[in-house]
């Protein structure tokens, strides 16, 4: 009856306290131990989740994985990308400015969840190699589609300025102009006075050759804007990804 109270109901009784009792935070506490995507505490090699954002919501490494890899495979599914991104940008939408970003944020974001996005390392430490890999290649894809548009932007005014212009039949080198006869093969190889190298009539990048110009292709200056922009982007994520893993050993 007095200020410190006794709980009774015997050995499976608990004491609430008050509002803040040990039964409510011992369920607050349990709920933060569980998976936002199995909601199970352990996974199925009875592992505990090991990342959770900064609103306390966990994952385990496994549903870390597939949810990683969904979200790439998802982003490489998206059409117009840039102007999409760039729509998200003017409308001050973060949450969809990410998602296109290739960024892996919290499966709760945008549903009562507001933490940021979880940093390269935490994946590269946490998802499977795989995952990671595929988690990679999803944040090439805006900044590959931004530099195509201006490749894009760019090619279309400069094949106005090369309007006979070709280009390689093999790796799309280009553009390339015809100097003199159509007859390729008549002068490849030959070596003329004053110079040092014999004339060279195959693609300088590749060594594609076709004796006649008219089997070489027309210009088109969009050709391999793509597959350069890819690997460029790839090669720059790797080293920045290999730099985090060495520093998280």
């Amino acid at each position: 009856g007095g200020a410190e109270a006794v709980c009774g109901g015997g050995a499976e009784a608990v004491c609430s306290g008050g509002a803040e009792g040990v039964g409510s935070k011992r369920s607050r506490e349990e709920a933060a131990l569980l998976c936002v995507i199995c909601l199970e505490e352990k996974d199925e090699d009875g592992r505990l989740p090991v990342l959770a954002c900064a609103e306390g919501h966990a994952m385990h490494a496994s549903c870390l994985s597939a949810y990683v890899s969904t979200k790439a495979v998802e982003l490489q599914g998206v059409s117009y990308i840039a102007a999409k991104a760039d729509t998200a940008s003017v409308s001050g939408d973060a949450a969809a400015l990410d998602a296109l970003a290739g960024a892996c944020c919290c499966p709760l974001r945008g549903y009562g969840c507001s933490a940021e996005a979880f940093s390269d390392r935490d994946i590269a430490q946490h998802a499977s190699e795989g995952a990671f890999s595929a988690y990679l290649e999803g944040k090439t894809l805006l900044p590959i589609a931004r530099k195509v548009e201006k490749v894009l932007a760019e090619g279309s005014e400069l094949a106005l300025l090369v309007p006979n212009g070709r280009m390689c039949g093999r790796c799309s080198y280009g553009p390339v102009e015809l100097e003199a006869c159509n007859d390729l093969l008549a002068h490849h190889g030959e070596r003329r006075p004053g110079s040092s190298a014999p004339v060279n009539n195959a693609c300088p990048q590749c060594g594609w050759f076709a004796p006649s110009i008219e089997m070489w292709p027309r210009w088109v200056p969009t050709a391999t804007a793509a597959g350069e922009a890819h690997w460029a982007e790839l090669h720059a994520t790797e080293d920045e990804v290999t730099a985090a893993e060495r520093r998280a050993r």
